[in-house]
């Protein structure tokens, strides 16, 4: 009475029964959030006193045979399972087609008290697990089966007794391991499984620490998949692989293939060969891709620019995981900027922790971006790339206010930028701020207020250069932009400033430059320019 007037869920799972002011599953969807894959640990822990015993029962349930306080609940609960209307008046073909339902409707019952018992029966070690597997196995009707046995006892054994029973209609499978006892014996019962399913469209397998799976395991995983496949997501992280052209030579015959997600971190053999052999395995109506190779030591920016080089040009998502990866430089996210599908709307690339990337190559990919995205998110922490660069890759919004701002004011990022003269080889590389030259007179705007011209007739009138040092650069800057006829006689002012400074190095060498610019009196500081 207290949770009808509460209008709150009542918990039958604990004893007593308990109201819940906050759902149990509102609580599990804030730690999935937080914590992956934290969800079923959770609804384990809770459910793990819970009598299985009590459930047993309903492996036989059957709809005709059970009672209600009412006799015309009775009657119209079974009307509407053997899917007549209320007002539907009986006729001589109706017991048919209501035997037909009422034996579907058994089913389906009998498969979902299987799959809800199975985690406990596992955990529990109980015996006859078969029990379940006939019980799953005699729903045909059935078309989705999804089922997480992550953080329990799930072995060989299981996975094969689970492999049997899948029902012959099915078209979307999702399983779920996450343990350390599954191993090449169960992905090889499976796999001969899944060769039988003609109308699968759907298979998303998460082996993600399954550290016993082997190479003939998955090799025989690409060797068995259906054809009819249109979204295959396969977690292998840390297996124990040599190599991924069984599963890739698979992966091409997919011919209807929209949507790849494919996670190979933590093996050591998974180098640029493996990614580019997998790359040409793309089918070309590919839409959505991700691709996880975190903390693989071995791949390197060859492995990117294959794969970049392979990528449809009609894909509209795209996500990379190439964190910890050491091989990874400038080189690699270069690729990245030039040859990305230029329709794309959402984009994640994860380059953390990758020592070699910097700000040049980072901000060339911002740059670059497709005008068709909607969302963006690339992680940089960890990398040689500055601060500002890598708050700004966490959103769409924060990197166009990025290249905006860098458009209005180049110097914002912080980047070193080249001198207007290092192409010609007469000066070094130093900041922008270097060309504030810190002398009152040739600061001032009055001593720039007469035309270019008189400079310049000045300079050819006389033998010496008339004019300051800043002067002569200004001069040799404007006269390269305009031409090689100009470009010419800058470079003989220039020279004729150096041979002057020469020739006067007692009295221009710089007093507050460091010693060992004192022995040469072409190079002074900022100050003395």
């Amino acid at each position: 009475g207290k949770a009808v007037e509460l209008k709150k869920v009542l918990d039958f799972a604990v004893h007593p029964p308990n109201v819940l002011v906050e759902t149990f599953f509102d609580q599990v969807g804030q730690m999935e959030k937080k914590t992956p894959r934290s969800e079923t640990r959770s609804v384990a822990m809770r459910e793990n006193p819970f009598p299985v015993k009590v459930i047993e029962p309903g492996l036989q349930l059957d709809i005709e045979e059970s009672q209600t306080s009412n006799k015309e609940d009775y009657d119209r609960i079974l009307q509407n399972v053997a899917g007549f209307e209320p007002s539907h008046m009986p006729e001589p073909g109706d017991v048919r087609t209501s035997q037909e339902n009422f034996r579907k409707f058994n089913c389906r019952l009998r498969a979902e008290m299987a799959l809800a018992m199975w985690y406990q029966v596992v955990q529990q070690s109980l015996p006859d697990p078969k029990r379940l597997a006939r019980a799953i196995l005699a729903d045909d009707s059935r078309t989705t089966l999804n089922k997480n046995f992550s953080h329990s006892k799930f072995s060989d054994y299981h996975l094969a007794q689970l492999a049997a029973a899948l029902p012959s209609n099915l078209r979307h499978l999702q399983l779920s391991f996450w343990c350390g006892q599954i191993g090449t014996p169960g992905i090889r019962a499976l796999s001969k499984s899944l060769s039988q399913l003609k109308h699968l469209e759907t298979l998303m397998l998460d082996c993600q620490m399954c550290s016993q799976i082997g190479q003939t395991g998955v090799d025989a995983l690409g060797l068995c998949l259906p054809a009819t496949i249109t979204v295959l997501r396969l977690n292998f992280h840390a297996a124990n692989l040599r190599n991924i052209n069984g599963l890739a030579k698979g992966i091409s015959n997919l011919k209807n293939l929209r949507a790849l997600s494919i996670d190979v971190g933590g093996i050591e053999n998974m180098d640029h060969r493996q990614v580019g052999t997998l790359a040409e395995s793309f089918p070309p109506r590919l839409m959505n891709l991700h691709l996880g190779l975190r903390g693989c030591p071995y791949f390197t920016s060859s492995g990117v620019q294959l794969l970049v080089l392979s990528l449809p040009a009609e894909m509209s998502m795209l996500s990379l995981n190439f964190s910890v990866c050491d091989q990874i430089n400038n080189d690699a996210v270069r690729w990245l900027a030039f040859k990305m599908p230029c329709l794309l709307k959402v984009l994640w690339i994860d380059l953390s922790d990758c020592v070699q990337v910097d700000d040049t190559s980072a901000i060339l990919l911002l740059q670059r971006l497709p005008p068709t995205l909607k969302g963006v998110k690339i992680k940089l922490t960890g990398t040689r790339v500055s601060q500002p660069i890598q708050r700004a890759g966490r959103k769409l919004e924060t990197i166009r206010r990025l290249l905006e701002s860098q458009e209005r004011k180049p110097g914002l990022l912080g980047l070193r930028q080249k001198s207007p003269m290092r192409s010609a080889g007469t000066t070094n590389t130093i900041d922008m701020a270097e060309f504030k030259f810190a002398s009152s007179t040739y600061a001032s705007q009055t001593h720039f207020a007469q035309p270019m011209e008189q400079y310049r007739a000045a300079a050819s009138a006389c033998a010496k250069p008339c004019a300051g040092s800043s002067i002569r650069f200004l001069l040799s800057v404007t006269q390269r932009s305009q031409g090689s006829e100009n470009a010419k006689n800058s470079k003989g002012l220039l020279a004729m400033s150096k041979a002057d400074s020469v020739t006067n190095t007692s009295n221009r060498r710089c007093k507050t430059a460091p010693a060992a610019w004192k022995k040469d009196s072409v190079k002074r500081c900022a100050t003395c320019f």
